[in-house]
């Protein structure tokens, strides 16, 4: 379903909300519309794709569990980037959709991105608070392994792409149309497709995801699992070395994962509920609500890059090379005992030391490396910090696990 509408063959002050919702501006606006969103897109796609592909070249990025979560989350956010980039380009060329299947492919990919990316912070805050509540009782947390997130990320995605798919089954009130000429989404109608879209569609789209993010969040803050509470409080006073690092790292990393999706939401879901509830009598006013949404890329992507192995996996895309030796070895040596099946020896409960993992210098001289070369100041920030982490976890000559931060 798609046709145009114009704004200027409607009265305003008296047509209704339908109407309203479809009438589109000008075709002289719609042009500076189209060409500002292609701007944009184009910046966050570079961005979200920076972040992407360097995680998946990253072999070390790749092996961790939580920066695996990072590629899943940037996945969504560069495939919308990259359409919406296409789209705006071949309507600013075409002065207009190229036709109704046009108009429903961007339904789609818009609908399959904002669900995509709602359940899989969903996802990432279900295992951030497995982590923090076992940090906080004291028991041993193990990381899901790369396979069983891949297995996640495929049962998301595929939901993700039925939501978006609704749209084409002609079996609901439920059609996509361009609203105010601007963009195509699941469009009201009538009244069915009102009560169909709030009721629904939209709880079932980001809804949901989203009240169970605030549901978890409000747990990790009156359970106290973030090292605030008396139990967490009296480890970090006078637990050994290895638990308070662990409660350290469990912080820095719950606190990572949940800043990304504060931006996410802070985007995303004021532009969604901007759009479905505005009358649409200010059609820049909308357009407005929607480019605040083009900024989410790109500030999430800058948000990805504050973990320093994914800092580092971003650099070594960027040189067209692998990660620094030295660093890999010690961020491998730091996520060793979280991303293999180990022995551990437990104390109180808590992940303990391991004597057979190598030292980054025995790694090193195992793989021929007798000398690193480190080419910015960058990359020897991040070896820096990746060896301070190191010391954190060493207690009287025992080498300990730790989070995969």
């Amino acid at each position: 379903m798609y046709d145009t509408l114009w704004r200027s063959d409607i009265n305003i002050s008296t047509s209704t909300r339908y109407d309203l919702v479809r009438a589109s501006a000008s075709p002289a606006d719609l042009q500076i519309m189209w060409a500002i969103w292609a701007i944009l897109s184009f910046i966050a796609a570079v961005g979200t794709g920076t972040v992407l592909f360097g995680v998946l070249a990253s072999r070390s990025a790749r092996s961790c569990a939580f920066s695996l979560y990072v590629a899943t989350l940037m996945l969504p956010d560069f495939l919308h980037t990259i359409c919406c980039l296409i789209t705006c380009i071949l309507n600013h060329a075409n002065h207009g959709y190229v036709g109704a299947a046009h108009c429903e492919w961007q339904s789609i990919y818009l609908t399959f991105a904002a669900s995509a990316s709602a359940w899989m912070n969903a996802v990432v805050a279900r295992e951030v608070y497995t982590l923090v509540s076992k940090t906080a009782r004291l028991e041993t947390y193990v990381p899901r392994t790369p396979r069983t997130v891949l297995f996640q990320t495929a049962g998301v995605y595929t939901y993700a792409a039925v939501m978006a798919s609704l749209t084409t089954w002609g079996v609901f009130p439920h059609q996509a149309n361009a609203q105010g000429g601007m963009l195509c989404i699941p469009t009201e109608y009538s009244l069915a497709s009102t009560l169909f879209g709030w009721l629904v569609f939209i709880p079932l789209a980001v809804g949901l995801p989203t009240n169970y993010i605030v549901f978890v969040a409000f747990r990790i803050w009156r359970d106290g699992s973030m090292g605030w509470s008396t139990r967490s409080s009296t480890v970090s006073a006078t637990g050994t070395a290895s638990s308070r690092a662990h409660v350290k790292q469990t912080r820095i990393l719950s606190l990572y994962f949940a800043r990304i999706a504060v931006v996410s939401f802070v985007f995303r879901l004021p532009a969604i509920t901007l759009l479905c509830a505005l009358d649409m009598k200010s059609v820049w006013f909308a357009w407005s609500a929607l480019t605040w949404e083009h900024l989410q890329g790109p500030v999430s992507a800058a948000m990805m890059v504050t973990k320093p192995d994914i800092l580092l996996a971003v650099l070594g895309l960027l040189k067209c090379r692998t990660l620094d030796t030295e660093a890999n070895a010690i961020f491998s040596r730091l996520v060793g005992g979280f991303s293999s099946p180990v022995r551990r020896t437990s104390s109180q409960g808590h992940p303990s030391a391991r004597g057979d993992v190598e030292t980054p210098s025995a790694h090193l001289k195992k793989e021929g490396a007798t000398t690193v070369t480190r080419s910015s100041s960058a990359e020897t920030d991040i070896v820096t910090e990746l060896q301070s982490l190191e010391s954190d976890v060493d207690m009287d000559g025992a080498e300990q696990a730790t989070p995969d931060i």
